[in-house]
């Protein structure tokens, strides 16, 4: 009896003395802010040591972590970027590590990737030529930033940049081949001899065989494709895009139409209500052949 006193009163006494260990972070360095590569996947891993039990937590949908909590000792906690920093400036999160009563805030700051952020991606030339201005932003270092050329028909004006906004002017030269020509503006980042490809605007320059309207007259004119044989007839009115007044004389574009009103009936349940439609086919006589 006096025996199982004696281990009652041991087993109160050690559950006193863990009971009066109070919680504490130690860190090799103090962790106070750190720095992630801006890429998905980026990795940082931070040490620390705690006199109890503790748990790791973030509010930021972009930072993971790893492990979320541990038992008393030391540990490390491995932060991972789930997605890549795209918005141009550097972002921060905040990891709480708590231990009881006790926290201890640590910033997590991922800097931005890269970027060349353009105003408009693709440009349409006349085959007369035309000044082009391209607009775009980014955060590379001017001596960093290089723009690249893919044609010797496009000359450039000037280059000019305003903090982060940049805009260049060129200048398309006429294009005397009856074909459309393109090209390519690329933008890099180039350092220590290593070229990394930010973006790429595209520009088309038409052909001197485009076609272009010189006749108007059939412009807005009215054909009957189907008259309604049932109800009052319900009025579906079909129309053409980038055709010329050639294709209408020639009979192309009443042929697609005629395509077009066939496959609007070959499913149904359009199939067998065809006869209460009223269907026209307008003529629009674009000025130039092109498709947008």
């Amino acid at each position: 009896m006096k025996q199982t006193i004696v281990l009652f009163f041991l087993f109160l006494f050690a559950i006193s003395c863990q009971e009066e260990i109070e919680p504490n972070f130690s860190f090799t360095n103090e962790q106070e802010e750190i720095t992630i590569d801006g890429n998905e996947k980026a990795e940082v891993t931070f040490s620390f040591s705690s006199s109890r039990e503790w748990e790791a937590t973030t509010t930021s949908d972009w930072l993971s972590i790893s492990p979320t909590s541990g038992d008393a000792g030391s540990h490390q906690i491995t932060l991972t970027a789930t997605s890549e920093n795209t918005t141009g400036t550097t972002r921060t999160a905040t990891v709480l590590l708590s231990s009881l009563s006790l926290t201890h805030e640590v910033t997590v700051k991922q800097q931005a990737t890269d970027f060349v952020e353009l105003e408009q991606e693709t440009y349409q030339v006349p085959a007369a030529g035309a000044p082009i201005r391209i607009q775009f932003l980014t955060n590379v270092a001017d001596d960093e930033l290089a723009i690249y050329g893919s044609a010797s028909w496009l000359t450039q004006d000037v280059k000019t940049r305003s903090t982060n906004s940049y805009y260049i002017s060129l200048k398309a030269s006429p294009n005397t081949d009856k074909n459309s020509r393109t090209a390519y503006i690329l933008f890099y980042k180039e350092t220590e001899g290593k070229q990394t490809l930010l973006n790429t605007v595209t520009i088309v320059q038409e052909g001197t065989a485009s076609g272009t309207s010189t006749d108007y007259s059939a412009d807005k004119q009215v054909r009957i494709l189907q008259q309604a044989s049932l109800g009052k007839g319900l009025p579906i009115v079909i129309m053409g895009d980038g055709f010329i007044d050639t294709d209408i004389a020639d009979g192309t574009y009443d042929t697609v139409m005629d395509k077009t009103l066939e496959n609007l009936f070959t499913e149904e349940p359009l199939k067998s209500l065809r006869g209460y439609f009223q269907c026209i086919c307008h003529h629009g006589c674009f000025q130039k052949q092109q498709f947008w």
